[in-house]
């Protein structure tokens, strides 16, 4: 028995997905069972790679043809590449030379199964093995002077091997022509990032001399010298603020991986005592591992090494120095990248002729990935059929038996690529009862008794657009056997195209959109009931107007952020064809705060490029272009969206206040600068207070997500000084008003409650009330502050919270004579 499927035609809107299924469908199993991998090879070395193809269907058993691509084009073989019996690709020996690198570069297996199809493998990279000094560093071991580093005994020393390699080279070490003492018992040395960083704890006298990193990689060897040399400059009589010896980098890794950033300083403060090193993710204190075995764990003086990195790594760090002089903060960005990872994959699709289908792909990646897909191992151009929506799905309109063969997603970013293949069948099922247009439709038609007549005054309306038509109509007449209409099957080819394009409505008007300009198209409209589409349809002819005179899309959009206020635009003029013979006038560029209900502002322009100024601070921003002529403006180019650069606070923190906690300690509050005044991340608060008498302070540096702090360690009965400002990765901003607090000559009881204040009195004038008292008898119990109660008649309807240090307050706005 035949069983006919239809799926989704009655209910959908006015685009209609139809799939048809006839009996059961079996897809031939086709795919890779292995893909070719990433190579490092040597020159003149040997490459293998490896590709095996499984299929399932017995009519191609056998009859998988394997061949590769290198950089999209068919490889040539020769005496030195050779296609293997199994299906892998061997480069016997490696060529490679400043002027002529042959080999290098991506390969792809491509697999063709006869009456199945064509599908490729991912990209795998081969590159060759190198080992070299840095672009900024020179080969010292031929050189007369190494790098000096001056240093203090008791200073931390960093010296960073400015060699870099693929692999990454080992790095062994020398003092003076000897071998480094490197053991695992000598905590005087930590070896980072592979050994190609050497940190000195604490010099000693007998730390300073020359010395030689040795890298080694692929039986290559490059060396590199550097001097730590002794300063005995007399050390100041003040305290010195820090200062790095080191800074890490910003950092773009794989996850999974390892990374440490390298942060050391110096600059003993007025006690003698070195910096420490604390590091902030994102403005808050990380939360570091105690054992050298964690994830995220402190390696000598501070550097920070994080291990099997994840996505959620990705973030702004800040090394931070802090002495008792002042604090140093230095930022590092990671990017932890992901490769693609498929969320949905393409399905297998068997569909009816001139139907529209669409093939889903979803990756996750970081950063974003690009999707392209195949059919039978070519690029699919976009076209007006053909269509990639958000960058992700292929949706395919009016099928034309063509269409059918191997589909595949490609997903690619900077860190790898992954593929997926689908089947598209396209059904071409006939019958003898349906007129021509609608037998290509693949639905079916009335044949019982009581046909549906065909619909009348089928009009057609041109729209403004050229891409865009209106049909309109009226129902046909019902019979006494007629069966109900339940809606319309608009049909429309264009001339000397084969696909025919439908939708089902139920409504008697369409707009039909996405059309050609300057195309003939033919539109058939017929009503259906449940039994089908009645053979008796209405047909128009319609030519699509000309493209507007009017430019083109502005191409290649750029912006370069300039400044935290500035940013460079430049554009490329819209193509001839699209601008047809009017010339461009000039542009206006359209740019505006993202999400700011303000909208955009725009400026007129003759040229294609403009540096806008004026913009917010550390501010998300749209840009785009719209190209004038004489007949109006043209299509809008693409949205560009950058970020203004970050900068200092414009203002201090807000609501600061301190008052004493106890006699040795201080309690500071306040809130963050205006949002729009923060121009940046706030990674940090500075705290900074001294006794009155005093001419050097302190400096206490706090999280960013920190709007407090407990200063202890003071002196009893003393007045402080204190202040704060708040601080981004380029510096701090305004200084708060300085509030005088004096500690308390005994710490005080909060166990108890206060006593109630003496000498209340009241004194009026006019419509005020000046109320002053005195602190409760008991000295010895902590008051946090007053509650001033008044009213009429009543002493509490109205109620005011005053400070501990208040002793009057004036009432302002009362009746007068109550």
């Amino acid at each position: 028995m035949t069983i006919h499927f239809f799926v989704s035609f009655f209910f959908f809107g006015l685009r209609t997905f139809v799939v048809y299924s006839e009996g059961a469908v079996s897809f031939p199993e086709f795919y890779f069972l292995e893909e070719p991998k990433d190579l490092v090879v040597a020159k003149g070395g040997s490459a293998l790679f490896d590709c095996a193809v499984h299929s399932s269907s017995s009519s191609s058993s056998g009859q998988v043809e394997i061949t590769w691509l290198k950089d999209g084009t068919l490889v040539q073989y020769d005496s030195r590449r050779h296609q293997l019996s199994n299906g892998s690709l061997y480069i016997e020996s490696v060529e490679h030379s400043p002027a002529h690198r042959p080999d290098e570069g991506y390969y792809q297996c491509r697999a063709n199964a006869k009456r199945i199809g064509t599908i490729v493998s991912q990209k795998a990279t081969l590159q060759l093995q190198y080992l070299r000094m840095r672009s900024n560093a020179s080969q010292s071991s031929a050189s007369s002077s190494s790098p000096l580093f001056s240093s203090r005994v008791g200073d931390t020393a960093m010296l960073a091997c400015p060699v870099e390699g693929l692999p990454p080279p080992s790095v062994s070490w020398t003092k003076d022509g000897r071998p480094l003492g490197l053991s695992a018992g000598n905590s005087d040395y930590f070896l980072h990032s592979r050994g190609s960083c050497l940190e000195i704890l604490s010099l000693k006298s007998s730390d300073f001399g020359s010395y030689r990193c040795q890298s080694t990689s692929a039986g290559q060897e490059v060396t590199a010298s550097m001097q730590i040399v002794e300063n005995t400059d007399p050390l100041p009589h003040q305290g010195v603020v820090p200062r790095f010896v080191m800074k890490p980098t910003d950092q773009n890794l794989r996850e999974g991986g390892s990374v440490t950033l390298p942060c050391a300083a110096n600059g003993r403060d007025r006690y003698g005592k070195q910096p420490q090193i604390t590091w902030l993710k994102d403005g808050a204190t990380l939360q570091l591992s105690s054992h050298k075995d964690g994830r995220m764990v402190i390696e000598g003086q501070g550097s920070l090494r994080i291990q099997r990195l994840h996505e959620g790594d990705t973030g702004l760090y800040t090394c931070r120095a802090t002495n008792k002089e002042d604090s140093l903060d230095v930022d590092v960005m990671l990017q932890v990248l992901v490769p693609p990872r498929f969320l949905r994959r393409p399905s297998n699709v068997e569909a009816t002729l001139n139907s529209d289908i669409e093939l889903e792909c979803d990756v996750t990646a970081k950063p974003q990935a690009s999707i392209e897909w195949l059919k039978n191992g070519d690029i699919v151009i976009p076209s007006d059929y053909f269509q990639v929506i958000d960058g992700r799905n292929l949706r395919i309109l009016g099928l034309v038996a063509s269409d059918e063969g191997m589909y595949q997603c490609i997903a690619s970013n900077p860190v790898g690529n992954v593929q997926a293949s689908t089947r598209l069948v396209i059904q071409q099922r006939a019958s003898k009862t349906t007129t021509p247009s609608f037998q290509r439709s693949g639905m079916p038609t009335l044949v019982q008794k009581g046909f549906i007549l065909a619909v009348v005054n089928l009009t057609a309306h041109a729209a403004a657009s050229a891409t865009h038509v209106t049909l309109a109509w009226k129902p046909p007449r019902l019979g006494k056997e007629s069966p109900e209409i339940l809606g319309y099957l608009v049909t429309w080819k264009e001339d000397d195209s084969p696909r025919e394009r439908f939708m089902n409505v139920t409504t008697s008007e369409v707009d039909i959109r996405y059309l050609k300009p300057s195309a003939k198209y033919t539109f058939h409209v017929a009503a259906y009931g449940l039994q089908g589409v009645s053979p008796n349809s209405a047909s128009v002819v319609v030519q699509t107007s000309a493209s507007e005179n009017v430019p083109g899309q502005p191409t290649n959009l750029e912006v370069t952020i300039l400044s935290p206020t500035s940013a460079h635009v430049r554009w490329e003029s819209p193509t001839m064809e699209s601008t047809i013979t009017e010339p461009v006038t000039h542009y206006k560029l359209y740019y505006g705060v993202l999400g700011d209900s303000s909208g955009e502002l725009d400026v007129n322009i003759v040229e294609t490029q403009y540096t806008v100024t004026g913009l917010l601070k550390f501010s998300k921003y749209g840009f785009r272009v719209v190209a004038y002529n004489t007949k109006g403006p043209g299509a809008t180019s693409g949205r560009i969206t950058s970020q203004t650069f970050s900068d200092v606070p414009s203002s201090a923190p807000q609501n600061f206040a301190a008052e004493a906690a106890g006699s040795t300690s201080i309690v500071v509050s306040w809130e963050p600068p205006p949002d729009g005044e923060r121009n940046g991340v706030i990674t940090g608060y500075k705290i900074q207070y001294k006794q009155r008498r005093e001419k050097a302070g302190n400096i206490i540096t706090t999280d960013g997500n920190q709007h407090s702090f407990n200063i202890s360690g003071l002196e009893k009965g003393t007045e402080y000084a204190v202040s704060v400002q708040a601080q981004t990765v380029n510096g701090s901003g305004p200084t708060t008003d300085a509030v005088t607090v004096k500690t308390f000559m005994h710490d005080l009881d909060e166990s108890n409650l206060p006593g109630k204040p003496v000498s209340l009195q009241v004194r009026p004038v006019a419509n005020t009330v000046i109320v002053s008292w005195t602190p409760p008898v008991e000295q010895d119990i902590m008051i946090r502050g007053y509650v001033l109660g008044y009213g009429e008649g009543l002493p509490d309807t109205y109620r005011q919270v005053l400070d501990a240090r208040s002793r009057h307050h004036t009432i302002r706005g009362l009746s007068e004579n109550i």
